[in-house]
């Protein structure tokens, strides 16, 4: 499978000094954009996909983690499913640095999901995989939400969509 030859880290116009983080990221191949005033989650990811020209969009949050082969295991599973535009993988929650067990109803799912989905968010930004058609298609994260950008998105996309689910053990931790 192919990885992404391409991340973009989104500064969310922070007032800590970035530039070491910058000269890190570009060291390492990747992109670094600074907004100049913060403008929430939405714009900073709608930013990254922007600036991006790759076929798979991927997202992860400040506060969350991949596991090393979260992207590798998701392209595989994607290729093996190739009519499935979006994907999620399995997340485990951590909390004071134990892992805590997630409610049931909490678990990740495949499959329709929009009745779901009305009742409680089912898709964790960190944990998705999406197409870039698929993206292009909703317009991205709704700008004007300082919260629940993600969910909004999500309800979007399962009225109309199905969601694979990569079995096997979390690849994300929360």
């Amino acid at each position: 499978t192919h990885l992404p030859s391409e991340w973009i880290v989104v500064d969310d116009g922070s007032e800590i000094e970035s530039t070491p983080l910058r000269s890190r990221i570009e060291e390492a191949g990747g992109r670094f954009l600074a907004l100049p005033k913060n403008r929430g989650v939405a714009a900073a990811r709608n930013t990254g996909v922007a600036a991006s020209s790759a076929d798979w969009i991927a997202f992860l949050d400040s506060d969350d983690e991949w596991h090393p082969r979260k992207l590798e295991t998701q392209l595989t599973w994607q290729s093996q499913h190739p009519g499935t535009r979006i994907s999620q993988v399995h997340e485990q929650w951590v909390r004071n640095s134990k892992p805590i067990r997630k409610p049931s109803a909490w678990e990740q799912r495949g499959g329709e999901l929009f009745e779901l989905a009305l009742r409680q968010c089912v898709i964790g930004p960190s944990c998705v995989m999406m197409r870039r058609d698929l993206w292009d298609e909703h317009g991205g994260f709704e700008e004007r939400f300082r919260v629940c950008e993600d969910y909004e998105l999500w309800l979007r996309i399962t009225r109309k969509e199905q969601i694979g689910l990569v079995e096997g053990g979390p690849l994300v931790t929360k």
